[in-house]
């Protein structure tokens, strides 16, 4: 491969480096935000230059004043918060923090090469360097872990043969620096396998476009690559409730009988989620009125009962759909090269794929969506949009399917986003999708991890692929609990895919032509399920606060120990444990059988969740599991806002709530509230309330303070049942004045604060006994 040796000149200017090689490449050197360094390279020639398309990914920025100084084969590109250090001849670069620390540096000699279309940026190891990010690796593959130096990684998102791979390609090293490569055609990484102390990504075409982000913490380079390709959205609150779904619900009987269960069980349920058997045929985009009559009635009585419905789509339409001839017509699918119609066999019998980087047809598909908003469904699951089957020789909008097979699901969410932003700009934007790209989270996108098998091996590979996926701006994750196809779960594989998907940001059920329902497997197994669910919906104020703390700065729900204790290198590769949240440690079961399990406790005191004992860390501890739970500690310090059970998540406001205070350090949550349903939260309309908690010598200082913020239907009083493990106290005094309903509950001080004005600050001062 040619590598950039012709050096012809070097343009200096207030936004940009440019170097430019005779016949190679030009290289552009610029900043979009603090700590962030963008590389590009436009292949020329004497009388062309590349010239670069529009990101699918990237939200426009203009570039950053950068101060660069040049020597006789060195250039210091000066950023906020780091530096680049260019080598002119040949072309290669180096980075440092802002401490001065080089964090790494190009490969000797191929920086950048290329070879016709081809193009390789290569990069040193330092050391032990980790590498950590990219999503979710091939199921298949035996090397799914969190840690992926020794692995060559394809850049290709595919679902056949399944399970899916869903890979971005973004990367976070130990060495503290993140890597966005910025371009959607087929790719791969290796990271030392064909030189052990290098690693590359090899692009198919299209321009190399990388943005190095340059940070501390994991944290503040996952926090860079979020603000560089957008937020995650804030979902609906009732998408963190329980979400009911199998392949599939045939009929509207079916369906409302589904719901009466629930509700006379009283097991907790938010959304049933309708498979594929809702349409006649793929592409309909329109009730199947037979199996289904008067969709609009089930509709309406299921939100009546506190259920929010959730349709499958597809990005096929077959021949026989009602939507085919129209589409053909305007010509809104894959092409031939001679322009007509791609028409291929399929499973769902001959078929056209929609064509989503087509302004038109994004437009045509928006255009199917409105009837079914009107009619009350509120979330969209978009399946096959690797898309699942996708020939060579394709024709798209935007070029070949090389080309736009990666960002294809990513334009598929766009479509969605208009058809809400013409027929309900304020409602939330709710899609479950087995694909995305980098951008994907700023269109209420959550991921699945596909078709897995419902087996125990495919449950231990979610915890790597969930944390992986959660590092690139995709944290709204979950999988298939009980696993999608195989042999029926037993009772214990299912209860303890039930635990694990309790401490997921979605938790939702799915099987193939099999009974995923809490009561499916029996009454002992109802019983231990619906006690998780309940749960989740305790957890509801905690959980809703990690998506404001996600939106606010692209920090997951589900992080990886190395995250949230990064001075602790017995962290660095745990990935059978996580911590959802930063408070909460959740261990799940993994193994058949097992009645207790290793569990890794970092530093410092934390809180059995189930006994409230305290557990010194720093160490590995044998927790009990026996099958009706799963090791969960809270760190000394946290604070934890809990609700009673709801049978959904709107059904009664947030006027009590428990907070359990979990002593032994300082500690503080921020709790954030909105409508729930509408866009208004980006208008500033949400409500925080900080809750501290300070331990001096024979005193636990507990501060609620006043609420900031509003918005309409808020709560303007709260009752606050306050919860301390581990303690007695002689005396409890709020504002200054004695609190007289102090009392011990299972191994906890107990007291209530009655009726109090979210408005006002609250200031609790516990004596303890000693």
């Amino acid at each position: 491969m040619h590598t950039l040796t012709d050096l012809r000149e070097v343009t200096i200017t207030e936004t940009a480096v440019e170097l430019y090689y005779a016949f190679q490449a030009k290289v552009l050197i610029r900043s979009p935000q603090e700590g962030t360094v963008q590389v590009q390279f436009l292949k020329v020639t004497d009388w062309s230059e590349e010239v670069p398309e529009p990101s699918y990914s990237v939200l426009l920025k203009e570039f950053l004043p950068l101060q660069a100084e040049e020597r006789e084969n060195e250039i210091t590109v000066s950023i906020p918060k780091g530096r680049a250090v260019i080598s002119k001849v040949p072309f290669g670069i180096r980075f440092f923090n802002e401490t001065g620390r080089e964090v790494t540096r190009s490969a000797d000699t191929a920086a950048y090469q290329f070879d016709g279309w081809k193009s390789r940026i290569s990069f040193q190891f330092s050391g032990d360097e980790r590498i950590y990010g990219l999503g979710e690796s091939d199921l298949n593959q035996d090397d799914v872990r969190l840690n992926h130096r020794g692995t060559i990684r394809p850049i290709w998102n595919k679902h056949l043969p399944s399970p899916s791979r869903l890979m971005i390609p973004v990367i976070y090293s130990s060495e503290g620096y993140g890597l966005f490569v910025d371009n959607p055609w087929v790719a791969r990484f290796d990271f030392g396998v064909e030189k052990e102390d290098i690693w590359f990504y090899e692009a198919e075409g299209g321009t190399i476009t990388y943005y190095l982000f340059l940070g501390q913490e994991l944290k503040d380079l996952v926090s860079q690559y979020v603000e560089l390709t957008g937020r995650p959205e804030i979902p609906p609150l009732w998408t963190f409730g329980y979400l009911q779904s199998k392949f599939g619900y045939k009929s509207r009987q079916e369906v409302e009988e589904l719901a009466e269960t629930f509700r006379q069980k009283r097991i907790p349920c938010d959304s049933i989620i309708l498979d594929l058997y809702w349409f006649k045929k793929m592409g309909d985009m329109c009730f199947d009125r037979i199996a289904f009559p008067q969709p609009e009635k089930m509709i309406a009585g299921l939100r009546g009962k506190g259920f929010h419905p959730i349709v499958i789509e597809e990005p096929y339409v077959t021949k026989e759909s009602r939507l085919f001839p129209e589409g053909d017509r305007i010509k809104v699918f894959a092409k031939k090269q001679n322009g007509e119609t791609y028409l291929f066999p399929f499973w769902a019998g001959e078929s056209a794929l929609v064509d989503f980087t087509d302004p038109l047809a994004k437009q045509w598909w928006a255009d199917q969506h409105k009837e079914l908003i009107e009619m009350g469904i509120e979330g969209w699951w978009t399946d096959l949009n690797e898309p699942e089957v996708h020939f060579p020789d394709m024709v798209h909008h935007d070029g070949p399917a090389q080309k736009v097979h990666n960002i294809f699901a990513l334009e598929m969410h766009k479509s969605l986003a208009l058809a809400h932003e013409q027929n309900c700009p304020e409602r939330r934007l709710f899609i479950m999708s087995r694909s995305g790209w980098a951008g994907s989270q700023r269109y209420g996108v959550g991921v699945w991890s596909g078709d897995v098998e419902s087996t125990w091996t495919d449950l231990k590979k979610q915890l790597s692929v969930a944390l992986s996926m959660s590092l690139v701006g995709l944290p709204l994750w979950n999988s298939d609990i009980g696993g999608f196809k195989g042999n029926e779960p037993s009772p214990e594989l299912y209860v303890r895919w039930i635990q694990f998907g309790a401490f997921t940001p979605i938790m939702r059920p799915h099987g193939a032509h099999q009974n995923r329902e809490p009561w499916a497997f029996g009454e002992e197994t109802e019983k231990i399920v619906k006690n998780f669910i309940e749960w989740r919906y305790r957890f509801l104020p905690y959980i809703y606060s990690c998506a404001f703390e996600t939106y606010r700065t692209g920090i997951p729900y589900m992080r990886p120990m190395v995250m949230e204790v990064p001075e602790d290198l017995n962290c660095t590769e745990i990935c059978d444990q996580f911590f959802f949240g930063s408070n909460l440690l959740v261990a799940p079961v993994l193994e058949e059988g097992a009645t207790s399990r290793k569990v890794y406790l970092p530093e410092g005191l934390w809180y059995d969740v189930w006994t409230w004992q305290s557990v010194e860390g720093g160490r590995t501890i044998e927790a009990d599991a026996p099958l009706d739970r799963i090791p969960i500690y809270a760190k000394a310090g946290s604070i934890i806002p809990t609700l009673p059970v709801m049978q959904h998540a709107e059904e009664r406001s947030w006027d009590k709530m428990t907070i359990i205070v979990y002593p032994g350090r300082n500690g503080e949550f921020l709790l954030y509230e909105d409508d729930g349903k509408t866009t208004a939260y980006k208008r500033g309309e949400y409500r925080t309330m900080l809750f501290s908690q300070k331990n001096l010598d024979g005193k636990i200082i507990v501060n609620i303070g006043a609420g900031t913020g509003s918005y309409p239907e808020s709560v303007e009083q709260r009752t606050y049942h306050i919860l301390i493990p581990g303690v007695t106290a002689s005396e409890v005094r709020m504002n200054g004045k004695s609190v007289h309903s102090i009392k011990q509950e299972e191994g906890c001080l107990a007291f209530t604060l009655e009726d109090q004005p979210v408005k006002c600050e609250i200031n609790v001062e516990i004596v303890i006994n000693k």
